[in-house]
């Protein structure tokens, strides 16, 4: 299962560095799968997968932005584990985006997110990329 979103994102992600923001400028976009290609699209629909072409032109912008989280509380997640909870709100071009990263201590001594709890009024994706210490 992949969304529509993610079919787009993966569509740009190449010519994308998400660490260099000038490169990453926004434009329109364009995905195509024919109901013949290699690359096939399926629908669900009445306990069947039926064999679906594309045809879709999208716009699409980015945005960096270097945001420290602004919160952390160490509190039970929703399987009752203890782990970090990072939060960070930020306003960006297309509105508030509200992130929450739940975070644990593995044995080894590094941690590990394991989710992302994510409230915007609008489709995004993001990447979190960890400030690496000089």
């Amino acid at each position: 299962m992949i969304s529509l979103l993610e079919i787009c994102r993966l569509s740009i992600k190449s010519k994308q560095d998400s660490l260099n923001p000038t490169t990453n400028e926004g434009g329109v976009g364009k995905v195509s799968y024919s109901v013949s290609c290699e690359d096939a699209l399926y629908y669900y629909h009445d306990d069947e997968f039926v064999r679906v072409g594309l045809d879709c032109e999208f716009e699409w912008e980015f945005e960096h932005a270097e945001i420290p989280m602004s919160v952390a509380s160490y509190e039970q997640d929703q399987h009752g584990a203890l782990a970090w909870l990072f939060e960070v709100e930020h306003n960006s071009k297309s509105g508030m985006i509200s992130v929450k990263l739940p975070l644990i201590k593995l044995d080894n001594g590094n941690y590990e997110i394991l989710d992302s709890i994510i409230n915007s009024q609008f489709e995004y994706t993001f990447e979190i990329i960890p400030k690496l210490s000089n």
